[in-house]
């Protein structure tokens, strides 16, 4: 299902496609942010169904209802105000478009997609099960800029990178300034290059889904459990 976003900060063409699974918001949610795109992708986005991202989470078992934020062109500027306009866009536009209570969220990003999922992940007030950067650019850095830096990155994280990635150094940063923080992350190494089906074919970007869903999933056990 198409939310349409007239209103949006970041202009009147944005949309995110919300997917309403088994399970409700309150149990869960996933939220996936994509690879920056052009204007024109963008706009044709805005007409297809994310079958793609569909299929990943359907074969993860997901059940849980997600949110696949595209990557507007209007988010732009430095990595300050590319975190400033993202943070703003979900907190106070998707995530209330949803209308539901959300109980705890589990984050994926792609490529520049990381970069604002993670600055989303370390800022929302709502819990994060756990979280994965593919081939992502500039977490490190970005964090870095915020008052709490690493150390909002409390919860799971896997980070994926090919080898023939040039984009593969971004990763290496945010991994080693984890460690370093004593946040180590799960990292994992693909062959291929950067493109979005490399990603897909050799198998990371879909076990970045197994590992968000399977930790939210056992994060919500828990919680269950507590409350009985």
């Amino acid at each position: 299902m198409k939310l349409l976003l007239s209103d949006s900060i970041l202009g009147p063409a944005t949309f995110v496609d919300y997917l309403a699974g088994e399970r409700t918001p309150a149990d869960g949610l996933i939220v996936y942010v994509g690879g920056a795109v052009g204007t024109k992708e963008h706009a044709a986005r805005r007409q297809e169904e994310p079958k793609e991202l569909q299929l990943l989470l359907g074969a993860a078992g997901c059940g849980f209802p997600a949110v696949i934020v595209p990557n507007s062109p209007s988010v732009t500027g430095s990595l300050a105000e590319c975190a400033d306009h993202f943070r703003r866009h979900m907190i106070s536009e998707v995530l209330p478009a949803i209308a539901s209570p959300i109980g705890c969220l589990g984050v994926v990003g792609y490529s520049h997609g990381a970069f604002l999922a993670a600055l989303f992940a370390a800022t929302t007030p709502i819990p994060v099960a756990a979280m994965a950067f593919v081939g992502g650019v500039g977490m490190a850095e970005g964090l870095a800029d915020l008052p709490f830096g690493l150390g909002a990155l409390s919860s799971p994280i896997q980070i994926a990178t090919n080898l023939q990635d040039p984009c593969r150094p971004h990763s290496t940063r945010l991994d080693e300034r984890l460690a370093a923080a004593g946040r180590p992350a799960l990292f994992v190494l693909g062959s291929g290059g950067h493109e979005f089906r490399a990603y897909v074919d050799n198998g990371l970007l879909p076990g970045a889904v197994r590992f968000v869903v399977t930790r939210l999933r056992s994060f919500l056990g828990r919680v269950d459990e507590l409350s009985r």
